[in-house]
């Protein structure tokens, strides 16, 4: 019970201040903030959880079991998820870089993860979840989004951006793209991608009494993804409304449901295209194109065989040259977590006419998480993250009936399909790790039920 309060707790701090929280200093302090927020928070919970236990197998209270079973009795998931965690503490050790326990760019180094991989496992072993936490992502949700169109007009609420700045001088005035409570734009997108999967899903699952309340959050969190032009998250929206249709739709009511949440998803983009933001307010108009033609164009020439290196915002060439640094000495464990910088890969550069400045921009991160833990965590590392994944969603395509896991599952979905075009890092991440330890929760309680009804037959 102990346990079940304290990962609860866990959760309402998550979704209230970690995902609110933003300090005094704008978005200059806003990393450094949210980095002890997760040491503090997320950090906490591991620690608290690892000493709770200790202090009741060491008095008596639940005394641990023969090792060997305890072992046997993790889910097969979150065995590989631990395989994760020792490939890439390993990648870290044999590293010919420094700053691998914190990690020396983005701060993904071996600490990170291992409060990533345990949260999730004391979350899918202790959380039970209820309805208030999908309200309070709701709640959060929406301020966020709200937020996040007021400075899509121009204006500086809380004074976010610096002084006499706004949104839109993102990569004249100053560097980066900031929007919202959680800073990186591409950051702040891979989280509204994962609540609108999860909005979705629940809209369309759940049977609980008020359950549409959530179609404003959910209205909101895709009104934002069209009115961002973040591509990643375009992506992960229409891909992952696909992807999710199998265990959506199992009956007529369903299928209702699900039309319901697809005419949603199509009245925010039309107002999308309808609403012009920009510097100085907002008009009503019509602006199709941008963002959607873009990226279909793009697709277009990939499929034609035509790869240019300024696709994707340069992803490409980011792509392709991470590829062609990996080594055979090196493929097994990488270069250690979060040591992309250091590779010698040719930087970006840009002339701004306004400034009269050429701004130059290093490479660390792949812009693919799963690139990333390829590249830096190494082979063996990559393959074990990748089979967890593999393994949950078989899990959930097989059991499409299970609800809660239906839901926990579509925001893991959605965050996934981001992650190709994304970087994982403390500022979003908790909430990805949290929703895939639920969902392996939901799992593993199917699968109790299921041999407690074989059992019960025989």
């Amino acid at each position: 019970m102990m346990l079940r309060r304290l990962s609860s707790v866990f959760v309402a701090l998550l979704l209230s201040v970690f995902l609110l929280a933003f300090g005094t200093g704008g978005y200059g302090t806003l990393p450094d903030v949210k980095r002890w927020l997760f040491l503090l928070i997320c950090g906490g919970y591991v620690a608290a959880v690892i000493l709770i236990r200790a202090g009741l197998a060491i008095s008596g209270a639940q005394p641990i079991k023969n090792i060997w079973e305890q072992i046997r009795g993790i889910p097969l998931a979150a065995k590989l998820l631990f395989g994760f965690l020792f490939f890439t503490i390993l990648s870290a050790l044999f590293s010919n870089y420094p700053g691998t326990f914190v990690g020396p760019f983005r701060q993904e180094g071996v600490l990170s993860i291992a409060i990533y991989v345990l949260s999730c496992f004391f979350v899918s072993k202790y959380l039970r979840p209820e309805k208030w936490m999908l309200y309070l992502l709701g709640a959060g949700t929406a301020l966020v989004s709200l937020l996040s169109f007021v400075q899509l007009t121009g204006a500086n609420p809380f004074t976010l951006y610096p002084p006499g700045y706004n949104y839109y001088g993102a990569g004249i005035y100053y560097s980066g793209e900031y929007l919202g409570t959680i800073g990186n734009a591409g950051l702040h997108a891979a989280f509204i991608s994962l609540a609108a999967g999860i909005f979705a899903m629940s809209l369309i699952k759940f049977e609980c009494k008020g359950k549409w309340l959530l179609a404003l959050p959910f209205f909101l969190a895709v009104l934002l993804i069209f009115a961002m032009g973040i591509n990643a998250a375009v992506f992960a929206l229409v891909v992952g409304f696909v992807v999710m249709l199998p265990v959506a739709v199992r009956n007529r009511k369903t299928l209702v449901n699900t039309l319901t949440v697809a005419a949603i998803v199509t009245a925010a983009f039309l107002l999308s295209r309808m609403l012009v933001f920009y510097d100085g307010g907002i008009m009503l108009g019509w602006d199709f194109g941008g963002t959607e033609a873009s990226m279909i164009y793009e697709a277009a020439e990939v499929l034609r065989g035509n790869w240019d290196d300024t696709f994707g915002t340069r992803r490409i060439y980011i792509w392709r040259s991470v590829l062609e640094g990996l080594s055979r000495e090196t493929l097994l464990l990488g270069t250690g977590p979060d040591t992309l910088g250091f590779w010698p890969i040719e930087p970006f550069s840009r002339y701004l006419e306004h400034l009269g400045l050429t701004i130059v921009s290093g490479i660390d991160a792949a812009h693919n998480e799963y690139l990333q833990i390829l590249a830096t965590n190494g082979l063996l590392a990559f393959l074990s993250y990748l089979g967890a994944l593999l393994v949950a969603a078989v899990n959930w395509f097989k059991a499409p009936d299970n609800a809660l896991a239906a839901v926990a599952g579509a925001g893991v979905l959605f965050y996934a399909i981001q992650a190709f075009f994304g970087i994982s890092m403390f500022l979003v991440a908790p909430f990805f790790w949290a929703c895939l330890g639920m969902l392996l929760y939901a799992q593993t309680r199917g699968e109790s039920a299921k041999k407690k009804d074989r059992t019960a037959t025989q």
